[in-house]
């Protein structure tokens, strides 16, 4: 559920906190934040964005792109007391995650559950401690959202949010296709509130990849 502004998200922003808030709040409450404010009323991504703060005090980017590769980076660090991951192995599961965004996308023209094998002919198997499926697993990239209707033995994932699937398509550096660079074109705009990448997409059973 996500928060009310401003009320419960200077609330949370308070409790993280003890100096710093202050300033983060001015900056939210710019008129030009609007897009910025919409997203981090979800309480994960605002978790990443006082995450982000806390360790570099500074403006907020001007774009959805900008703030999402901030995001992306401290999803990183976040997680990397847990699983450390290296440049080179970062740079191969973005550039994974993007093919596996971009065939998703593409396919169908929006975003859908995946289903195991789907997922599994992208990144390698799951249960394959060397494979990129068990990292994005691992990092929670990606995340079992149940199983096939059609196959209840096949397990069916979802990305962490629809935003970071499309984030991760529309910058897959080659292949690019027009959905794709239309998203990259939504993600850097000055004016995207209203497109679709502000609104948590719901994840249909019944159009699962296989």
């Amino acid at each position: 559920m996500d928060f009310d502004y401003p009320q419960q998200v200077h609330r949370f922003i308070d409790n993280w906190f003890a100096d710093k808030g202050k300033r983060l709040q001015s900056e939210l409450d710019k008129a030009q934040r609007s897009r910025i404010r919409d997203l981090v009323k979800n309480p994960l991504r605002l978790a990443l964005l006082c995450y982000t703060w806390l360790l570099h005090e500074e403006d907020l980017p001007e774009t959805q792109a900008g703030l999402y590769a901030q995001f992306v980076n401290r999803f990183y660090d976040w997680k990397s007391h847990r699983f450390p991951i290296s440049k080179q192995r970062k740079r191969e599961l973005n550039l994974a995650l993007g093919e596996l965004a971009l065939a998703d996308i593409d396919s169908c023209g929006g975003r859908f559950r995946l289903r195991e094998g789907f997922v599994c002919e992208k990144l390698g198997d799951w249960d394959d401690e060397s494979s990129l499926c068990h990292v994005a697993l691992q990092l929670g990239w990606l995340n079992q959202v149940g199983v096939a209707a059609e196959s209840p033995d096949e397990k069916v994932y979802a990305f962490y949010h629809a935003t970071f699937e499309e984030y991760f398509a529309a910058f897959r550096p080659s292949k690019s296709s027009k959905r794709s660079r239309s998203l990259g074109a939504s993600l850097l705009s000055a004016n995207a509130s209203s497109s679709g990448l502000l609104k948590p997409t719901k994840h249909s059973p019944s159009k699962s990849k296989g």
